[in-house]
């Protein structure tokens, strides 16, 4: 009979040195290729919400003239893409996880999965939860009670303390509830019939959610960056939940499954044929370009000159699942297709990338903060009136300072409060 594995001890939970190095030293154990998408993916989270905090900052004028001088290279980031390629990529590892212990052993042991996760997520989650209360006590204690059951999204009255506490709600909830997808898929003779009705299923929840809300397609989408109101309709309705973002945790589950069922076969293909991995990658940029050519934010864009409220209903319906769709299958390539011909998969498996996943949580919770202090450095004021246009030298030094800031600040409380929450799960 096999022994338990031996607890962590005291001096191994809190090795601070040993955490400090393991934030810089990957390990070989890893999906390198996914290291850094999701480093890349959270740089684009902090740099959309640079541009977004500056559309807060001026006013309705202002704002036209803000976006309509914006150089065209940065359309892609108001995509509002971060959430949803966080989202693949964690159905993806949560897959790998499930599935490789469903296979295994033929059950999952779903509390454990639960303490992993929130032995994870919740240490540090508390720290942001406290800090981010702190800053308006008299409005935040009134939702904190929602906040710290991760259920914001179920009533609209509460609202999010931490800025992207939304997001992490969402991902929990899928946590609560993939285990068991993952065994009644096992538990299946027609797997890809689940698979196919799942990605099915999720696609007409969202047509059916824009339709019978029309205040959600009778309006341009560049009004949702301008008017607060608009803003959190859409959110409320579209953005804040799982049952309408749960495309992205989907197709992760589905590339998890193939790779792991059909992974070496497909390397294999790949490594004979190495023009299968170039139309994988020309399917994926063609199907993320399709989702994502319109500049919704800036209102000269030629898609707002003719536009009709089913044309409008049918991006808002599927412009997410269709970015996610091409994104599934640049991730799946990268990992899994040819190795030698395969530049993606190079660059995005670079060691440089490894130390912003490492920290990508506390990232994601403290970035709000250094936005604001680097705003504050760069324009040398806090006085939003007396801020000037911005320009591509503003946006960019706020964003650097932003990450520089945060990266320094989340080292700390990855070593201190993270690191030996996750050893501890142990």
């Amino acid at each position: 009979m096999a022994l338990p594995e031996k607890a962590p001890s005291g001096r191994q939970i809190f090795a601070f040195k040993e955490h400090l190095k393991g934030v810089f030293l990957g390990s070989e154990e890893r999906f390198a290729p996914v290291d850094g998408m999701r480093a890349i993916t959270m740089l684009n989270v902090v740099l959309f919400h640079c541009l977004f905090g500056f559309t807060k900052v001026y006013d309705e004028a202002k704002n036209y003239v803000f976006v309509d001088n914006l150089p065209g290279y940065l359309n892609w980031v108001w995509q509002v893409r971060g959430s949803d390629c966080l989202f693949l990529v964690s159905g993806f590892l949560m897959g790998i996880t499930l599935i490789r212990e469903y296979q295994k052993n033929e059950s999952i042991n779903v509390m454990r999965f639960y303490k992993r996760r929130m032995m994870r997520i919740y240490p540090l989650f508390l720290v942001a939860l406290a800090i981010y209360t702190m800053v308006d006590f008299d409005r935040n204690i009134q939702y904190l009670w929602s906040n710290l059951l991760l259920i914001t999204n179920f009533s609209a009255e509460q609202r999010n303390i931490i800025p992207v506490g939304w997001s992490l709600a969402v991902q929990v909830q899928f946590y609560l509830i993939s285990p068991f997808i993952v065994m009644v898929i096992f538990l299946s003779k027609h797997r890809l019939l689940l698979f196919i009705l799942l990605l099915v299923g999720m696609q007409i929840l969202r047509y059916v959610i824009v339709f019978t809300h029309p205040q959600l397609n009778d309006i341009p989408q560049y009004y949702y960056y301008l008017d607060l109101a608009k803003t959190r309709l859409q959110a409320d309705l579209l953005y804040y939940n799982l049952h309408t973002r749960f495309g992205p945790f989907a197709f992760g589950l589905i590339i998890a499954y193939i790779g792991l069922t059909k992974g070496k076969e497909i390397a294999a293909l790949t490594q004979r044929f190495p023009l299968i991995n170039i139309a994988a990658y020309t399917l994926a940029f063609l199907l993320m370009w399709w989702a994502s050519y319109i500049a919704i934010h800036n209102p000269a864009d030629p898609y707002y000159q003719d536009l009709s409220e089913l044309r409008n209903l049918n991006y808002i319906a599927t412009n997410k699942n269709l970015f996610v769709s091409g994104f599934a299958v640049l991730v799946f390539f990268a990992i899994y297709g040819n190795r030698e011909l395969n530049p993606i998969r190079w660059f995005v498996s670079r060691k440089f990338w490894f130390p912003i996943t490492q920290l990508i949580l506390p990232i994601y919770f403290f970035h709000f903060i250094f936005l604001v202090l680097a705003a504050a450095l760069i324009f040398g004021t806090t006085d939003e009136e007396a801020i000037p246009m911005v320009s591509d030298y503003h946006i960019f030094a706020v964003f650097s300072l932003t990450v520089a800031f945060t990266f320094i600040f989340s080292v700390f409380f990855h070593v201190f409060v993270e690191k030996p929450f996750i050893n501890m799960r142990n």
